[in-house]
């Protein structure tokens, strides 16, 4: 059998028996984060976390139940325009409000590590309540573009107005691809050198007034430091690995869009697409909610385990 012939059957095999795994697995650690955020002990400090959960799992529920309910009925999102619209809007909006607040939460962290009084008003609940909801309109604004401007041609949901299509791949790489990362890198960056420059004035205060007792506290200090940063660093390396593949093909899409390509270069990309543009990132989110959950969750998961 050839490569033209073997790819499609090896996507439709993964479609049959991948997506109710993901399915299952991707909405519960979804609403495990949801639970937990909207616990009132992590209310205060979670509010990026909480919304983020919920902009994640209308992500996966939209981007994969369609999929799912294609294996034996006719796909809505290449057949019925008024759903192609819908959901490549509300799929836009959803995962691009997701990664920003995201990166919301690292600024949120960092402003916490901050000296000055008045920076450290960006955590507290009413300004971070603002900055959510800023989030919230801006991607609720921006994707709007999708609703008027696709429609289904030819069995495929497409952008009616080929500029449309262009200036969507470069906002998607941008905004979506580039910028998220790049911003939580250098937060967490920052978080590192104020971490390490905070500890030192508490160091140097405690030898001025405090006795023994000081360097077995020095040493708890610094080692929820490190988890801490070794946290976001995980969290941010997951990240931008995880987004590498489809960061690229978007690239290579918005490149290539006006070339004539063969069969076999149409088939391969279609493939390669799948793989980056749907498990990989179906994948990722549900990695990261699971990562999420365990590092923000060791009161809950210590509560629990003495009563099973």
């Amino acid at each position: 059998m050839s490569v033209l012939n073997t790819l499609p059957v090896v996507q439709q095999y993964i479609v049959w028996y991948g997506w109710p795994i993901w399915l299952a697995f991707g909405p519960i650690g979804c609403l495990l984060n949801i639970l937990l955020f909207s616990r009132k002990q992590f209310r205060k400090i979670s509010c990026y976390f909480l919304v983020a959960s919920v902009a994640m799992l209308i992500a996966l529920c939209i981007g994969i139940i369609p999929l799912v309910y294609a294996f034996n009925y006719p796909n809505p999102y290449n057949t019925i325009s008024s759903f192609c619209k819908a959901r490549n809007y509300l799929l836009s909006m959803s995962a691009m409000t997701y990664r920003w607040l995201m990166v919301a939460a690292c600024f949120d962290r960092y402003t916490h590590t901050l000296a000055h009084a008045n920076l450290r008003r960006f955590t507290r609940v009413r300004i971070t309540l603002r900055i959510i909801a800023v989030i919230i309109i801006i991607w609720l604004i921006l994707p709007f573009y999708q609703i008027p401007w696709t429609e289904v041609q030819m069995n495929v949901c497409v952008f009616s107005i080929p500029t449309v299509g262009i200036f969507h791949s470069f906002l998607t790489i941008i905004c979506g691809g580039l910028l998220p990362p790049l911003c939580m890198l250098i937060f967490t960056l920052l978080i590192r050198h104020n971490l390490a420059v905070n500890g030192l004035r508490l160091r140097q205060y405690r030898n001025q007034v405090q006795q023994r007792s000081e360097q077995q506290d020095n040493n708890i200090l610094r080692s929820r430091d490190h988890q801490a940063i070794l946290m976001l660093f995980v969290q941010i390396f997951v990240y931008i690995i995880s987004n590498l593949p489809w960061t690229i093909g978007l690239v290579y899409t918005a490149l290539t869009r006006y070339m004539a390509k063969s069969t076999y270069q149409l088939v391969m990309e279609t493939f390669l697409k799948f793989l980056a543009e749907y498990i990989w990132r179906e994948f990722k989110k549900i990695v990261r909610s699971i990562m999420t959950y365990r590092g923000e969750n060791p009161t809950i998961t210590r509560r629990i385990a003495p009563q099973t």
